[in-house]
């Protein structure tokens, strides 16, 4: 498995890249949940399990949280 946290790099071009590459890898993304994008609906949706966490992300004890919401892209090998 292999885990990818881009929650700054504002993409999931490694994820998508990994899966293409095949060998039977499961890509867990935690990333922006940004569902007007072009990426977003071209190589996720109805593609790959999304889940979308409720409220906005903090790190570090971090009064304020993140400017956008996020979601967890499950990539498995058997998706299509």
């Amino acid at each position: 498995m292999i885990e990818r946290n881009h929650i700054y790099k504002m993409d999931c071009r490694d994820g998508l890249q990994e899966m293409a590459r095949g060998g039977g890898t499961l890509v867990v993304m935690l990333i922006p949940a940004r569902t007007d994008t072009k990426y977003f609906h071209e190589y996720i949706y109805k593609r790959h399990e999304i889940r979308f966490v409720r409220g906005r992300l903090h790190f570090n004890e971090s009064k304020a949280g993140a400017p956008f919401p996020s979601m967890v892209v499950v990539m498995r090998p058997s998706d299509k």
